[in-house]
């Protein structure tokens, strides 16, 4: 599965608020490969918690190559963590990594979440 599409889907949802996960850390690239990064001061901080990076993001979403997500629980899916954390990179195409403590449930619906949006 090619996870660029699903890394601009994911980011785009972010800034939107439509979305089921909060991103953390990403890395952009320019049409120029010009890399630019955002981390916040914590590492649970949003991306999408000030409006200069949600600006920067809608400008830069399409450009999306690499991205820390916390997928939220929902209320759909009571086996599913509170918070899992995951590693999406575009470049590793068919790798998502998936911090411990997490059920085949959760890496089940990750993984049927990035398909959907790929």
């Amino acid at each position: 599965m090619a996870l660029s599409s699903a890394l601009k889907a994911l980011a785009q949802q972010v800034v939107a608020g439509t979305n089921g996960h909060d991103i953390h850390n990403a890395d952009f690239m320019d049409d120029k490969e010009g890399k630019w990064t955002f981390n916040p001061k914590k590492p649970d901080g949003s991306l999408a918690e000030t409006e200069s990076r949600r600006e920067t993001i809608k400008a830069l979403h399409d450009e999306c190559i690499a991205a820390v997500v916390t997928w939220k629980k929902t209320t759909a899916r009571p086996d599913f963590p509170d918070k899992l954390r995951t590693e999406i990179c575009f470049f590793l195409p068919h790798e998502i990594r998936i911090g411990p403590q997490t059920t085949p449930e959760a890496v089940e619906h990750v993984s049927r979440q990035l398909h959907d949006l790929s």
